[in-house]
């Protein structure tokens, strides 16, 4: 993760301060009816616990206690700690307002929270994958767009926009591991209804897309976002992935990237769209759409324009990852969400085209 000075992250600290109390509770081994008195953790009974060599050696001695005070007050303000006592200070005692899902713990959920979108970026840059498309392989004329990979229920799967896998062109992905293979499709699946812009791709369990994978989120009107993904940048021949936090620009004035909007396709009559305000161009089609704990809220599939001026209006169209889970769920046989197809396709040595 980011452990700039050793064991100050945010949820090691979270699982020490919640824990604290009940193993005092553990440790006294009261008999039935026996009242036990438990105290909160301060900062030095945190700091303690960090091994010798790192608290009273190494370069980062004088910076410990600045670094707790601040991490400390940080997960205050986030609602994970509540203050107790008139102690200042290392002296501090906190109580802990409880631990989430060991899934979303080891996921890196509390740390994204504190830390923000550059670590998230940096976590998941691999999790993003390019998408091309080759029209002429003779005379390498390409498209590209996003992907990038989730995990559910056990199983990776890559996820993309379906206009991203246009019939009879070959599509290469490259993968993680073997670095610089191209994915091969075990299953292509999408929704039976066109206006759905989704593609599901499952894989083999013994290639690695990514060595990471995201975890799903609803989207939220207001939330903060990062988009990632491979538009085409004028001057450079080969795929570099952007991170936009979704800052608009004008003469006058920028917005931070928020979800602004949610409701039905105007186009399509489907459900489950919403707006971000966020310079995504072409490529960053299929790309994540991810909150600020890490999550995908959805998926871009394409870019809103001023016809004049793109950059007075700028909002580009997501699909809601609700509408991934609910091509999960029935694709696993689990219940039936919403009707699916499964995609014909061949493959090559270069990767693979639907057919």
């Amino acid at each position: 993760m980011r452990d700039i000075i050793p064991y100050v992250n945010p949820t090691d600290i979270l699982k020490f301060f919640n824990e604290f109390p009940l193993k005092q509770f553990e440790k006294a081994n009261p008999k039935v009816g026996q009242s036990v008195v438990v105290t909160s953790a301060s900062i030095v009974d945190y700091f303690i616990t960090i091994p010798t060599k790192f608290r009273e050696q190494g370069p980062y001695v004088m910076e410990y206690h600045n670094a707790l005070l601040k991490m400390c007050q940080l997960l205050v303000n986030e609602g994970l700690l509540t203050p107790e006592g008139n102690a200042s200070g290392m002296e501090q005692r906190y109580r802990g307002n409880g631990f989430g899902k060991p899934q979303l713990i080891d996921y890196g959920y509390y740390d994204f929270m504190i830390y923000g979108f550059p670590v998230i970026r940096k976590n998941f840059e691999d999790a993003v994958r390019p998408v091309i498309v080759n029209h002429n392989v003779k005379d390498k004329k390409e498209d590209i767009g996003s992907g990038f990979t989730i995990g559910h229920g056990g199983t990776m799967y890559f996820i993309t926009a379906r206009h991203c896998l246009p019939k009879g062109q070959l599509i290469t992905i490259p993968m993680f591991l073997p670095p610089g293979e191209p994915l091969i499709p075990v299953n292509i699946f999408a929704a039976q209804d066109p206006n759905v812009d989704l593609v599901i791709i499952e894989t083999s369990d013994k290639v690695a897309i990514s060595d990471k994978w995201f975890f799903l989120d609803n989207p939220q009107v207001l939330d903060n976002v990062l988009t990632m993904g491979y538009p085409p940048i004028q001057g450079f021949t080969e795929a570099i992935q952007v991170s936009e936090t979704a800052t608009i620009a004008t003469d006058l004035k920028s917005s931070t990237g928020q979800v602004t909007g949610t409701g039905k396709h105007y186009w399509g009559g489907m459900k489950d769209h919403f707006l971000i305000s966020a310079r995504v161009k072409g490529g960053n089609s299929g790309g994540p759409v991810i909150n600020r704990y890490g999550l995908v809220v959805g998926v871009v599939i394409e870019l809103l324009q001023n016809e004049t001026t793109p950059d007075l209006l700028g909002y580009g169209v997501a699909i809601s990852s609700s509408v991934i889970e609910d091509l999960l769920i029935s694709r696993e046989g689990k219940e039936h969400k919403i009707d699916f197809e499964k995609l014909t396709f061949e493959t090559n040595e270069f990767g693979f085209w639907l057919t």
